[in-house]
């Protein structure tokens, strides 16, 4: 049975998915599901507002479900985290117009744009600007979101008939899997070790900057460090802005000027280090993010886009990145295998490489 779905949520200048990862959204004290759009395989989509969305997810049968939304990973985990409901198979159209038209728009909007570009019945529509903020929508707004979404899960619909066709079964198994990693998380979070790791580096990072004897705003200010820096009897190092045109501090880690600064002055290199510590906190806003991210049975969504470059690879999102934790890393041995199971690491040498020159 094929269930095209698409949920209206309540959603506020500062408490939207722009601002907030899906996880955080979802979980979120302010989250309310407005109302539900369903249509089941070819029949009348239909409109539940925030007293039936519940019922009707209940009604349906779904290990028995195919189920097709515009961006799955977001519609998919609010029904498996939030209504603890699992599908027999993900399908996400905008996972699929990815593949189908590399480098292009994906949204809802322009991919119907580009597969009915003569048919102006088959538009977004724009009516969800008018609940934004308002969290208990009155009989009339709620109409007008019910015909907003009716459309969007038509538009769905009609988008996956037109690209189905094209894509291999192998690739459709791939969104489900992506979908599935995010939606039905199975890697367990050793929190213990994560919590470790980031009051280290935190400690670690203070330490450093301590032994400088530099103050730390002054270290996080170009302009104030490069006054130091002077002061130090040394000239800072300068480039030319690309946004004015003027000459600015370079006093970047990848500024080459600010690097061989370093070099010629290595009795200073408390103070390059006190620098870099309070510049770069990446390990530390990793490992919060992760801990960030970890459900209250532990477990954790691997979330990955589909067809995220035009060369067809995966990327991070979420503010995650499970593709860039290097070996030994405290966030990749964190990452640990539920009960019964194993974990199984595989790290292709230059695989881009070598699939390229194959």
């Amino acid at each position: 049975m094929l269930v095209t779905l698409d949920f209206e949520t309540y959603y506020a200048p500062k408490y939207s998915l722009t601002t907030l990862t899906t996880m955080d959204y979802v979980r979120h004290e302010n989250f309310k599901v407005q109302g539900v759009g369903i249509k089941i395989d070819d029949g009348e989509t239909e409109y539940y507002d925030e007293h039936e969305a519940e019922s009707a997810i209940r009604e349906l049968d779904w290990s028995d479900v195919t189920l097709i939304c515009h961006n799955t990973p977001f519609d998919g985990y609010i029904l498996t985290r939030y209504y603890e409901v699992i599908p027999q198979y993900y399908i996400d159209t905008a996972a699929m117009a990815r593949a189908l038209a590399p480098g292009q728009s994906a949204s809802l909007k322009d991919t119907a744009i580009r597969t009915f570009p003569d048919d102006e019945s088959m538009r977004k529509g724009d009516e969800l600007a008018s609940t934004k903020g308002i969290y208990d929508l009155d009989p009339e707004l709620s109409k007008i979101l019910g015909t907003y979404c009716i459309q969007d899960v038509d538009l769905t619909y009609a988008l996956y008939m037109q690209m189905h066709t094209q894509m291999p079964k192998s690739e459709m198994d791939l969104i489900d899997m992506t979908c599935r990693m995010f939606c039905e998380p199975k890697l367990i979070v050793d929190l213990e070790l994560l919590y470790k790791f980031r009051d280290e580096t935190i400690a670690a990072s203070l330490a450093i900057v301590e032994a400088s004897g530099v103050d730390p705003k002054v270290l996080s200010s170009n302009q104030q460090f490069a006054a130091h820096i002077e002061s130090m009897g040394l000239i800072p190092p300068t480039k030319i802005s690309p946004t004015t045109g003027k000459a600015i501090p370079a006093l970047g880690k990848s500024d080459k000027a600010f690097t061989q600064m370093q070099k010629m002055y290595p009795e200073h290199q408390h103070i390059w280090d006190a620098r870099l510590a309070v510049k770069s906190r990446i390990n530390q806003t990793k490992a919060q993010r992760f801990i960030d991210a970890t459900h209250t049975d532990g477990t954790i969504s691997a979330p990955l886009r589909y067809y995220a470059a035009h060369t067809g690879r995966f990327g991070g999102t979420e503010k995650l990145n499970m593709q860039n934790m290097p070996r030994n890393s405290p966030l990749r041995l964190a990452l640990t295998a539920p009960a019964e199971h194993l974990i199984f690491v595989a790290d292709l040498s230059a695989i881009e490489a070598r699939v390229l020159a194959w």
